[in-house]
């Protein structure tokens, strides 16, 4: 065989990478701008846990209202049944109280509305998110790290988280509720704590829930009778408080009135 002749000997092309695109310059970041998307997503997300809130308060309220209605009930059933024995029958009441009492115990009111049950969970765990998303928006100063509240020398004024919770229950059109707490002096509590709430006086009381009554008046009007004549009297009276003050658009409610009307129509 012969031998190669070396000066005959060509080197193999190594591989070639194929060519890139050429890739245009990028503009340089604007930090206002990426502040401002930052911003505005921390927003997003803080309307999206409000809204997530919401829709648990409600789901709580609901379940709360209605176990409040349901005990309600059970007594009324209980003390028209005790109402109706004989005096002298003490076999029939003890009967009525041990049914009571079995019934109570069984439909276990308290459990239903206590802070682990379910829908106060679900609630407390969205308060939670919230308040995360609160701190993304509003971070935290450093001083309020170790901040502790002093009752003593800032004590809670009782009577103004009463009439808090008053406003809140006629709100929510629960006034025989809201009643009964405005009027309550404290129970036991008043007799060790000079700072307990103390009953809302009749005429503050009435001046808090008049508008609410008028608004579910309107509510119950329109849900019992579907008669729309008493929302287009409130709104005429209170529609210009509603208009929107930056863009100057008439309430939603008004719109919603005009469709609702529009589909009877049809």
């Amino acid at each position: 065989a012969m031998a190669a002749d070396p000066d005959l000997y060509v080197p193999a092309e190594e591989p070639r990478e194929p060519p890139q695109p050429e890739v245009p310059p990028q503009p340089a970041t604007d930090p206002a701008e990426e502040e401002k998307r930052r911003r505005e997503a921390d927003y997003a997300l803080l309307k999206k846990e409000i809204d997530r809130v919401e829709r648990k308060c409600r789901d709580y309220e609901a379940t709360a209202m209605g176990t409040i209605d349901e005990a309600i009930a059970t007594l009324e059933q209980y003390k028209n049944k005790v109402m109706e024995c004989d005096e002298d029958d003490e076999e029939a009441l003890e009967n009525v109280v041990k049914e009571f009492e079995k019934v109570w115990s069984e439909a276990n009111y308290p459990s239903r509305v206590a802070p682990e049950a379910k829908p106060a969970k679900d609630m407390l765990a969205c308060v939670g998110k919230l308040g995360k998303a609160i701190e993304k928006v509003c971070p935290k100063e450093e001083s309020w790290e170790n901040a502790t509240w002093d009752l003593k020398e800032h004590p809670i004024d009782r009577d103004a988280l009463k009439e808090v919770i008053v406003n809140h229950l006629y709100r929510v059109g629960r006034f025989d509720i809201g009643d009964l707490y405005a009027e309550s002096e404290g129970g036991e509590l008043a007799d060790v704590d000079e700072n307990a709430p103390k009953p809302i006086p009749p005429e503050r009381r009435e001046a808090m829930k008049a508008p609410f009554v008028e608004m579910w008046n309107v509510t119950w009007q329109i849900e019992r009778e579907g008669d729309l004549s008493g929302l287009k009297t409130w709104l005429e009276r209170n529609g210009d408080a509603l208009v929107n003050k930056y863009t100057g658009a008439p309430p939603r409610v008004e719109f919603l009135l005009r469709k609702l009307e529009y589909v009877r129509m049809l």
